[in-house]
Parts: C-alpha cells; structure tokens; sequence
C-alpha cells in the first residue's frame, strides 16, 4: 500500500477524534460554568421579594445569565438524564487526546517517510537524466568507430 495511501487513512481517523474532542470540551466547559454559579441561582431562585430580587439580579446578571445558558446546554446534551457526567467526559476527553497524540506521531512519521521517497525517486531521475546523454555518446562513438 502506498505511503500517502496511509497518511490519508491516518488523517481520517483524526477527524472523528478532534470533532469529539471539540465536542466534549464545550460539555466540560459548560459543565463547569453551571457547577461554578449553581449556587449564585439557587440563592436568586430562593429570593421571594420582588425588590430584593431585582437588587440581586442587578449585581449578579452575568452569572445568573451564564447559568442559565449552561443550564440550557447541558439540559440539551444529557438526553433527560438526571447527572452531569462531567468526570466521564474529562475521562473520554484524555483517552482520546492520547489517541489523538499517537495518530499525530504516525502522521508525521510516515509524512517522514513521504518526503524521503520522494527524495529518493528525485535523485533516480536525476541519475537517468545524466546517463542518456552518456549512452548517447556511447553510442555515437561506437557508431564511429565502425565507420
């Protein structure tokens, strides 16, 4: 099988393994971003005063509206389960972030080896380029001296 058959081979298996990887970090980033203002919301959700709720809302916007947009995402990622499985996501993300390192190092391994083929077949054609005109003259000679 051709070298650059394999890089390609290669190539399309890390793919699927960085689109995960993008995908589960955006789960763990939005994970942590619910877990760091969980309890900012609950404290907001406890408010019953609508004055105090107003004041609360007023110094704490952005951490209430960052929880509810992880909220929303997480709620649309977990499918109606009940646990975030952060740790889970964080386990799958170093497997495939090893996985992803080792198809790396054999990428550029066999583009090593690409460019070292490719070399080579430069230097073979350089090779033949300077023999012809050697055997042509090879010939010539050969040819005068029968005549």
């Amino acid at each position: 099988m051709p070298v650059d058959t394999n890089t390609s081979d290669v190539r399309d298996k890390l793919k699927p393994v960085e689109r995960r990887i993008k995908t589960l970090d955006e789960h763990i980033e939005r994970a942590d971003i619910y877990f760091k203002y969980k309890p900012i919301y609950q404290e907001y959700e406890a408010i019953t005063k609508a004055k105090k709720k107003q004041e609360f809302t007023y110094t704490h916007d952005f951490e209430i509206r960052a929880f509810q947009s992880a909220k929303s995402y997480i709620d649309g990622v977990m499918n109606c389960k009940r646990s975030i499985p952060r740790k889970s996501w964080q386990a799958e993300r170093e497997q495939l972030t090893a996985e992803k390192d080792l198809l790396y190092r054999e990428y550029y391994k066999l583009k090593d080896e690409v460019r070292e083929v490719e070399q080579i077949k430069r230097n073979v054609s350089e090779i033949i380029r300077a023999e012809i005109p050697r055997e042509q003259k090879q010939k010539r000679k050969s040819y005068d001296m029968e005549i």
